[in-house]
């Protein structure tokens, strides 16, 4: 993002979302990324929506999606409100209602890099496919029938939200498909 950041969140991880985190799984908290702008982020890339905001509790008005980071600073969110930039994961508050009176927390729908994603088979396959081939697994390197008997076993929509916390993709895959009293491997082949 550039320009976007503090000293503040220097050596934190950046937020990642997937799935649907509304409802009882939402609630999470936005990283504020620029003070000075009152923007936050809520995914390290594309999400689906955002359904929610709210500083300390309080719902403030949903405005305009941006397209970019520089039209997102461009706009002007409702009074009491904000922004979105779904492209980046993003969403600006209106500097002119002044600072947060707390903690800004989100209910969205997450990653949408490729298409959004809430069960806990696409997610899983997702998080294999980009976190840990970089996008450059080639063709049969996922099971996709074991995949495809996951999704008939557990087809309900499932949110899982990673801070900024450094966590690698196995503890992702282990609580994500321990939750369902699934388990995920390597074969002899890798």
């Amino acid at each position: 993002l550039g320009e976007a950041g503090h000293e503040g969140i220097a050596g934190l991880a950046k937020p990642v979302a997937w799935g649907n985190l509304t409802g009882d799984n939402g609630n999470v908290p936005a990283v504020e990324i620029d003070p000075v702008n009152l923007v936050y982020q809520v995914h390290d890339g594309a999400i689906e929506a955002i359904d929610a905001v709210r500083d300390k509790g309080i719902a403030l008005t949903a405005g305009s999606d941006r397209a970019d980071y520089a039209a997102l600073l461009a706009g002007t969110p409702p009074s009491g409100g904000y922004d979105t930039c779904l492209a980046l994961g993003l969403l600006r508050l209106n500097p002119e209602s002044g600072s947060p009176a707390g903690a800004i927390t989100v209910d969205l729908q997450g990653n949408n890099s490729g298409g959004y994603v809430e069960t806990t088979a696409e997610i899983a396959r997702r998080v294999v496919a980009t976190r840990l081939g970089a996008g450059n697994l080639s063709e049969g390197e996922i099971d996709e029938l074991a995949v495809a008997a996951l999704a008939l076993a557990q087809p309900a929509p499932v949110g899982y939200w990673v801070g900024t916390a450094q966590v690698t993709a196995r503890e992702v895959l282990d609580n994500l498909l321990g939750a369902i009293g699934g388990w995920h491997a390597f074969t002899r082949e890798g």
